[in-house]
């Protein structure tokens, strides 16, 4: 993931620098939109898969050293970063695509979907005051605001609340709603 991670950054780096023949800028804010959906996207991945993980915010040398990364952010702010870059990229996107050829395309809808997904897992017992190792910290890297610590070991109602309000305001259309539109 952090490979793919490596991609978008890298697109977004030349977006603006290349200025693509018969590409607007209402073009290039839609693809730099999907880029911080797939940003999200990928850096969800791997906190799914690894827990507290680097945060990469920009574009780095390929050829970096394992010793340059940084390391592991504090799970709040990962979930944190990820949700404002689905915000984000839902506020240039639309809610779905009508063109055939843009299908499977980012929308403003599966950022919202996503969102809720990321939240709901936040809220977790797991990462919501019941994590099992509460001595794993950072040794050389301290998350700007949380220290060294990785896993809040404090139960916060908040993060279900959070989840609620983003659950409720996406509704997925049903046929009534489809046959208004």
């Amino acid at each position: 993931s952090y490979n793919n991670i490596g991609y978008v950054h890298h697109f977004l780096s030349l977006i603006d620098e290349l200025h693509p023949t018969g590409v607007t800028e209402d073009d290039k804010n839609q693809y730099k939109a999907e880029c911080y959906f797939l940003e999200a996207y990928y850096h969800f991945r791997v906190l799914q898969a690894f827990g507290p993980c680097s945060i990469i915010p920009e574009k780095v040398d390929p050829n970096i050293s394992n010793t340059e990364i940084p390391g592991r952010s504090h799970f709040d702010y990962c979930v944190d970063y990820i949700v404002k870059k689905l915000d984000d990229a839902a506020y240039v996107l639309p809610p779905q695509r009508t063109n055939e050829r843009e299908l499977g395309r980012a929308t403003s809808t599966i950022c919202k979907a996503l969102k809720a997904r990321v939240l709901l897992y936040a809220a977790s017992p797991l990462w919501n005051g019941s994590f099992p190792y509460p001595n794993w910290k950072n040794v050389n890297y301290e998350t700007p605001g949380y220290g060294k610590e990785l896993v809040s070991q404090t139960y916060s109602k908040e993060k279900w609340d959070k989840e609620c309000v983003c659950s409720s305001i996406y509704q997925p259309p049903t046929k009534e709603t489809e046959t208004k539109n």
